[in-house]
C-alpha cells in the first residue's frame, strides 16, 4: 500500500496560495496546535489562557498573507497584468476571508460567547470547500 501526499505545486494549485503563503499557514497551524494542546491539557500557566490567545497565530498568518497579496497585486498591476492580478488576489482574499470568519466563529463558539449552532459555525468552511472543488475544475 502506498501513501500519496500532495506535492508543493499541487497544494499551491488546490489552495490558490503561493508556497510562501503556505509556509506561513503551516507555521501558524503548528504553533496553534502547540497552544491548543497546552490549553486543553491544562498546563498551569497555559490552562487559563483565553481561546482568543490560542487563535492568535492563525489570525496573524491570515493578516500577513493578506498583506503579501496586497503587495503582489500592486506589483502585478504596475507591470500591466491587471486581469491575472484580479483573479489571483480575488480568489486568495475570498479564501482568507472565509478562513478568518471560520476562525472567529470557532473562537467565539469555544469561548461560549456565540449562540450559533455547530453547522452555522462551520458554514464558512463548507463554503470554502465547495469553492475549492469548483475552482479545481
Amino acid at each position: 500500500m502506498t501513501i500519496m501526499f500532495f506535492t508543493l505545486k499541487e497544494a499551491s494549485i488546490w489552495t490558490g496560495l503561493s508556497p510562501f503563503e503556505l509556509l506561513w499557514q503551516t507555521l501558524a497551524v503548528a504553533l496553534f496546535s502547540v497552544l491548543l494542546a497546552l490549553k486543553t491539557d491544562g498546563v498551569s500557566q497555559y490552562g487559563d489562557m483565553s481561546w482568543t490567545k490560542v487563535f492568535v497565530p492563525l489570525f496573524v498568518a491570515n493578516c500577513v498573507n493578506a498583506y503579501f497579496i496586497a503587495i503582489v497585486f500592486i506589483r502585478s498591476v504596475l507591470t500591466g497584468q491587471v486581469k491575472k492580478a484580479l483573479q489571483r488576489s480575488g480568489w486568495t482574499l475570498v479564501f482568507l476571508a472565509l478562513l478568518s470568519i471560520y476562525h472567529v466563529l470557532l473562537c467565539q463558539k469555544l469561548q461560549g460567547t456565540s449562540d450559533f449552532s455547530h453547522p452555522e459555525t462551520m458554514a464558512p468552511l463548507f463554503i470554502l470547500l465547495v469553492l475549492t472543488v469548483f475552482r479545481s475544475r
